[in-house]
This record gives structure tokens, sequence and C-alpha cells, in this order.
């Protein structure tokens, strides 16, 4: 299976205390931002999070929050851990 052909954000890890937020996708610099103090299960769910608003920019808040969450779970659940 061949995956599709776009550009993937890059990804930036930094302090995020001002923006009161655990991650950020910035559109214009097609660049995810992820707090680097996070950790664990947290950490999964920002990175996967963001990703969901990078690949559905028109879905709700809401509705990438609850997706994010089952997939971050799931993953979980599976021993998937950063390394």
């Amino acid at each position: 299976m061949k995956m599709p052909k776009y550009k993937h954000p890059k990804v930036v890890e930094t302090k995020l205390g001002q923006e009161k937020s655990d991650g950020i996708m910035n559109y214009q610099q097609n660049t995810i931002y992820v707090d680097q103090r996070l950790k664990g299960a947290n950490k999964i769910e920002t990175y996967i999070h963001e990703y969901i608003h990078f690949l559905h920019p028109d879905k709700s808040e809401k509705n990438v929050a609850i997706e994010a969450a089952k997939i971050s779970e799931f993953l979980w659940l599976h021993h998937f851990r950063f390394v």
C-alpha cells in the first residue's frame, strides 16, 4: 500500500506555557508545536490531536479531542511509548 503524497508537518517540542496549550498546529508554517514537558499518554494524545487538526482542519475541536483520545488510548493499551 502506497502512502499518500503530501508533506507531513514538522514537529517542534518546545515550552508552550504562555500559550496555555499542550500543542498547536500552525498551518502557515506546516508545523506542530508540542509542549516539551509532556510525558506518557498525554504526549501521545497531543501528537495525535494536532495531527488530526492537520488532516482535517474543518473538524471541530470537540470531535478532534474525542478522536485523539480514542486513538491514543488504543495505542497506549498496545504498549506504544516514546523512547
